[in-house]
């Protein structure tokens, strides 16, 4: 029973490996590629938890079913065989509310996943457009210096001033 609350060897290295590569994506300027490894992350995490919990809940119930019927053997343990039957109904019932949990908690974070989403895809188109603004105003007016320039090369200058425009 306390292996099923254990995490698998080297969990914390996979989980941390990915929220890591997300961390780097995103300060590189990839928001949108950052966000899905996280939903993806997210998702396979909750799922690999509710399956191993509901593995560990079929295998209890499959241990709780076999110690019932060597206790059926004897009638002088009916006593014993209801009582386990209660505890095997609460374990199913525990473990129907743990997978509900999951469930839930799954749903809520896909939500989440998607507003970040939506913030990062937002964000990142108003960088977009403000780089776009900054190039254009940087551009003009260098068009327009290169333009004086390239008119002043052309006039007569004598080799101090053709000196002074290179």
């Amino acid at each position: 029973a306390d292996s099923m609350f254990q995490e698998p060897e080297n969990a914390f290295y996979h989980q941390g490996d990915d929220r890591l590569r997300a961390r780097l994506m995103a300060h590189d300027g990839k928001v949108v590629e950052a966000m899905d490894l996280l939903e993806s992350y997210w998702r396979g995490a909750r799922e690999a938890d509710a399956q191993n919990y509901s593995k560990s809940i079929v295998q209890l119930t499959h241990d709780l079913r076999d110690h019932v019927e060597t206790l059926k053997r004897s009638d002088a343990q009916k006593k014993r065989i209801i009582e386990l039957q209660t505890v095997l109904t609460a374990a199913a019932l525990i473990g129907l509310a743990a997978i509900l949990v999951v469930l839930i908690s799954l749903r809520r974070l896909n939500k989440e996943l998607r507003a970040a989403r939506a913030a990062a895809e937002t964000a990142n188109a108003v960088k977009d457009e403000f780089l776009a603004n900054i190039s254009h105003e940087i551009r003009t007016p260098m068009n327009g210096m290169m333009g004086m320039i390239q008119a002043l090369e052309l006039g007569d200058l004598n080799t101090e001033q053709k000196s002074q425009l290179q």
